[in-house]
């Protein structure tokens, strides 16, 4: 049963990041959520979206952290949350919010969070599962992703990833030629003829240029 495979993929992912396994953690965490969120389960994709949050703050991605847990808060209401009760599940989930907003400060950590909480779900769970997201870009000055939409950005630094049209829309939780119009369009709008191209033009600006 793919349900039950689901959860046991989430449980897993817990015990190799109690490990210090976090790469292969994250993984089955965005294999559950995958599925989790595509059969409309709020409960088990909600749990994922906390895994992650706690392995995200564990990497010092703390301000995709503070992202996740402001959109946790956002969506626990009406979520039957007795799994959460637990006091080790518990502590992890203090821990991972006090690490963040020691790191972040807190009026960082505030707008960070407060983010979260405005994310539609389909955002959120994006968010989770790996897509490029203005909160983790690392400081200094950008050079501009003008004339890209916020969502175009998302398409672009997954294909400087090298991701294929699928495997950006199994990732946004889309429809793969809703992925393959917006890559037309990322190439159309920036005169390009091929992915390298736009994989360049997106790894340039997340790189960060020195200060004068």
């Amino acid at each position: 049963d793919r349900w039950v495979r689901a959860y046991g993929k989430t449980v897993l992912g817990v015990a190799l990041w109690l490990q210090g396994d976090a790469q292969r953690a994250a993984a089955l965490e965005r294999e559950s959520l995958r599925f989790q969120h595509s059969i409309d389960d709020l409960l088990g994709s909600r749990i994922n979206v906390e895994v992650l949050a706690w392995i995200a703050a564990g990497q010092g991605q703390n301000r995709r952290a503070a992202t996740l847990l402001g959109f946790l808060r956002r969506y626990e209401q009406g979520v039957h949350m007795v799994p959460f009760r637990y006091q080790l599940v518990l502590r992890h989930h203090g821990e991972c919010e006090s690490r963040a907003r020691e790191a972040l400060g807190k009026p960082a950590f505030e707008a960070a969070f407060s983010r979260g909480a405005g994310l539609s779900y389909d955002e959120g769970i994006a968010l989770a599962l790996g897509a490029g997201d203005l909160a983790d870009e690392p400081p200094g000055e950008k050079i501009s992703w003008s004339p890209l939409t916020r969502r175009e950005i998302e398409i672009a630094r997954l294909v400087a990833q090298g991701m294929s049209n699928k495997e950006i829309a199994a990732a946004l939780v889309i429809a793969q030629r809703t992925a393959e119009g917006h890559v037309e369009h990322i190439l159309n709008k920036l005169g390009f003829n091929s992915r390298t191209q736009i994989a360049v033009w997106a790894k340039e600006r997340d790189t960060p240029t020195q200060g004068e």
